[in-house]
């Protein structure tokens, strides 16, 4: 009869350890959790602002306050004959150089 009563208090205290484990893991795993959400608020906040900041409106009328002004006429290409050895001039500065 004694060796029974040992063997269940043994077992509840076997149990008892087993649920304080128990719980301190969840404890970690919540708090994990936390820092989780935490981060992907901060992670989803940023992308907004750099959505905000690289919109083109935002940088046009930034580029207004500097004193930018978009350009007259589209920009024409000037071709750049290469003085690299083994490089190839574009066509158009070729067919410029012939006579």
């Amino acid at each position: 009869m004694l060796l029974a009563a040992v063997g269940t208090v043994v077992a509840v205290l076997a149990l008892v350890a087993f649920h304080v484990m128990t719980a301190q893991s969840q404890l970690t795993l919540d708090h994990v959790s936390h820092q989780v959400d935490d981060a992907q608020r901060r992670y989803d906040q940023a992308r907004l602002v750099n959505a905000q900041l690289s919109s083109p409106s935002r940088i046009a009328a930034r580029a207004g306050q500097l004193g930018l002004v978009p350009p007259a006429a589209p920009p024409v290409p000037v071709p750049v004959p290469s003085s690299a050895p083994g490089t190839v001039a574009p066509l158009s500065a070729r067919q410029a150089s012939q006579p």
